[in-house]
């Protein structure tokens, strides 16, 4: 089991679809995708990602599915209305792929503009 928690959203529709969080205890950052919602709250799944991996999902329209095809471990967590920032992931014993994300599902790079009064 890992505890995370949130440190980003990278996309958000009525609910966080997809966002960045932290291991509260070892420091490693994991990319978390909405799956559904059941009667007990949202589930998600997460796994580990690196710089490169991070960069590619926020800068590069890196496709999300990848990234959780290619991991080695993928755990799965509820969140529920009551629940605090903590959420505790346990590793997920089935088949990732019925949980993906599309495999067109990507993020929009963030455009930076510099505003002045000459444009």
């Amino acid at each position: 089991m890992i505890r995370l928690q949130s440190q980003k959203i990278l996309d958000y529709y009525d609910v966080p679809i997809l966002f960045i969080a932290k291991d509260v205890e070892f420091d490693q950052l994991y990319v978390c995708s909405f799956v559904n919602f059941t009667e007990e709250g949202m589930v998600y799944i997460a796994t580990h990602v690196d710089g490169d991996q991070l960069d590619a999902i926020t800068l590069k329209k890196g496709r999300i599915a990848k990234v959780f095809k290619s991991a080695d471990k993928v755990f799965t967590f509820l969140v529920n209305q009551e629940s605090t920032d903590i959420i505790e992931a346990v590793l997920l014993e089935e088949d990732v792929e019925p949980f993906l994300p599309s495999s067109a599902y990507y993020i929009e790079p963030v455009c930076r503009h510099t505003i002045d009064g000459d444009n």
